[in-house]
């Protein structure tokens, strides 16, 4: 009998896990370049005349710090504080729901790299990443465009995207927020997120 509740014992205790590992959905290619396409089309002056880096880059998602009570900043260099996506507020209602604070959180481990599809691009000039960190290592910097892999909602209808232009002595960026409206990603929020 002890042998019986020994062995119940062992079965249930590691038949259950405090910490499930939850099954989110990985953000879909088609929607990724939709969202680029909406960005460029949006701003298609902007981008005209610039180089576009066709790799995008990953914003890290990061829960707030504070020490004492006092908030703590997230390192700069493409982290984002997750109440800044959580907290955003659009035509009187959350963008992002504290439902999708774990999905936001999912995603600083899934898709570390992207290239915007060929086609989207046949009419700019454009550059990769590689090829403009080789150039800073020269200090041969140049101009030029580039954006974020998007973050998405859990229903993936939502979504947070940046872009910056970047230069040696110069350089500004933008946050905006989209929503998928009748199946096509529409610009409805967008504001600076810095610039110098």
């Amino acid at each position: 009998m002890n042998k019986i509740l020994l062995l119940l014992g062992i079965v249930i205790l590691f038949g259950c896990n405090s910490n499930p590992k939850q099954a989110f959905p990985i953000p879909n290619e088609k929607d990724i370049n939709e969202i680029v396409k909406a960005v460029i089309k949006a701003d298609s002056v902007y981008f005209s005349d610039k180089k576009l880096s066709v790799d995008l880059y990953k914003i890290k998602i990061v829960r707030p710090n504070s020490i004492d009570g006092v908030y703590i900043p997230p390192p700069v260099g493409g982290n984002l504080n997750i109440n800044q996506l959580i907290d955003t507020v659009h035509y009187k209602k959350l963008f992002f729901s504290k439902k999708d604070s774990l999905y936001l959180l999912f995603q600083n481990d899934t898709l570390k790299k992207f290239r915007i599809d060929s086609s989207l691009v046949t009419n700019f000039k454009t550059t990769t990443n590689a090829i403009q960190a080789q150039n800073r290592k020269i200090d041969k910097p140049e101009s030029f465009i580039q954006i974020s892999i998007p973050i998405f909602s859990l229903d993936q209808n939502h979504a947070y995207i940046q872009n910056d232009y970047l230069c040696s002595t110069c350089g500004g960026g933008m946050g905006i927020f989209l929503e998928k409206i009748k199946g096509h990603w529409k610009i409805v929020q967008a504001f600076r997120t810095w610039y110098s």
